[in-house]
């Protein structure tokens, strides 16, 4: 993260949207830099140590709730439990990792509405939805949102998804962005 902070770069007037903040690995090295940060993170547990952690600062915003392709509430599935620290937890019910049984209701919030409401130049957007994000970028894209983001690092979480309509909305998302001439990074924490 810190390459890409000096790449982008990322300043006290830069706006960074984190997808998928889990324990606030990005915020915390985001934060020295003083730019505003907008969080999502959905995980119960995972959201109470952030709001501990950084409520109190004023450039983080932090949302309890998955970024998504409409507001509403959908079921949240565990990897390995509510307590597990490497939760994964997810969506996307496909992802082959997750516990059905282990689950709870979140709140999601349609992300294209979001940013287009900050109206404001987004510098950096960084999906780590566990396999939500072709949905979320191909909402990003149908919208136009994506044309107010300067730079989408997004974590593919191929391996864990199979199903044949994942993979044609993944192979489909990338071709629109292609044809687009806007780059999709893949990011690796």
């Amino acid at each position: 993260m810190k390459n890409l902070i000096k790449a982008i770069p990322i300043t006290s007037s830069s706006t960074v949207i984190d997808i998928g903040a889990n324990e606030g690995q990005e915020i915390e090295a985001l934060s020295p830099t003083g730019c505003e940060i907008h969080s999502f993170e959905p995980h119960p547990m995972f959201f109470k140590e952030l709001y501990e952690k950084y409520a109190s600062l004023p450039n983080i915003h932090l949302n309890q709730s998955a970024a998504w392709k409409s507001n509403g509430k959908m079921t949240l599935y565990y990897k390995r439990g509510v307590l597990a620290r490497n939760g994964g937890a997810s969506l996307i019910k496909d992802k082959t990792n997750l516990d059905l049984n282990l689950n709870v209701e979140v709140e999601c919030i349609d992300i294209a509405k979001y940013i287009s409401d900050l109206n404001r130049e987004i510098d950096l957007l960084k999906i780590d939805a566990e396999g939500a994000e072709y949905e979320i970028l191909d909402h990003l894209f149908e919208t136009g949102t994506f044309q107010k983001i300067k730079n989408i690092q997004y974590e593919d979480h191929s391996r864990k998804i199979h199903t044949a309509e994942w993979r044609r909305l993944k192979e489909s998302v990338l071709l629109k962005y292609k044809k687009n001439n806007t780059a999709l990074n893949n990011w690796h924490g």
